[in-house]
């Protein structure tokens, strides 16, 4: 899609749970319990860290 960008392949479960490959989680530093906020823009999905 993008040049030069990182593309990770997350799997959604049977629960709607989203699992995220394990060196994504380790770059942005997402431990257990990390919060994250989810946004429909118009090119598709913006993932962020959410308020503590």
């Amino acid at each position: 899609m993008f040049e030069d960008v990182d593309q990770f392949e997350a799997v959604v479960g049977a629960d709607g749970s989203i699992t995220v490959p394990k060196l994504l989680l380790e770059r942005q530093r997402w431990a257990p319990g990390t919060r994250l906020l989810i946004e429909e823009t118009d090119d598709g999905i913006l993932i962020t860290t959410g308020p503590a």
